[in-house]
């Protein structure tokens, strides 16, 4: 977490998440100035809104435990809007959601940090909890998921590194 530029270590800059929360970034030129599961692809604007020709890498992050990110702010699960479209986790301080597994949402802001909100079986939106490592064949069992929860991976795959990501859901 930081507030200030001068918060960060040399070769790191201090980025807003959204809402009140900020982070170190690494600036980078490419891919390989980011540490691993973390990409280059965060423009940066000057105080006037220009784009600056400097990027910053990612922070990874686990969307299913939660882990990596700064106090005041939960991991997502998304996608480059642009590029390579590659899928990726990232920190984001805005405030989420209340809703918890299998409660009704109209959207993601609805649910709370590791759901996703997703109408599994055509009778609604429900917040959905993000599990790691579905199978790529079949729903199966996964340690993120409760009792009677399999790992439903989605369609098409959304991977990061190596790990394959998922909604737990009793499939009912």
């Amino acid at each position: 977490a930081c507030t200030a530029i001068a918060d960060c270590q040399p070769g790191l800059t201090c980025i807003g998440l959204g809402g009140s929360t900020a982070a170190c970034h690494r600036l980078c030129d490419g891919d390989a100035d980011c540490s691993s599961g973390s990409f280059c692809i965060l423009g940066l604007e000057d105080s006037a809104g220009a784009p600056l020709s400097v990027r910053a890498c990612t922070i990874p992050c686990d969307p299913a435990a939660q882990t990596g990110c700064p106090a005041g702010a939960h991991c997502f699960l998304g996608s480059e809007s642009e590029g390579a479209m590659r899928d990726i986790t990232h920190c984001e301080g805005e405030p989420a959601g209340t809703t918890g597994q299998g409660g009704r949402c109209v959207d993601q802001t609805d649910c709370r940090a590791g759901f996703v909100c997703l109408d599994p079986d055509g009778f609604g939106n429900q917040c959905l909890a993000i599990c790691r490592n579905p199978s790529t064949v079949a729903p199966g069992p996964s340690a993120d998921c409760g009792t009677f929860e399999d790992c439903y991976g989605f369609d098409p795959a959304i991977s990061v590194g190596a790990t394959r990501y998922g909604v737990c859901w009793n499939g009912f």
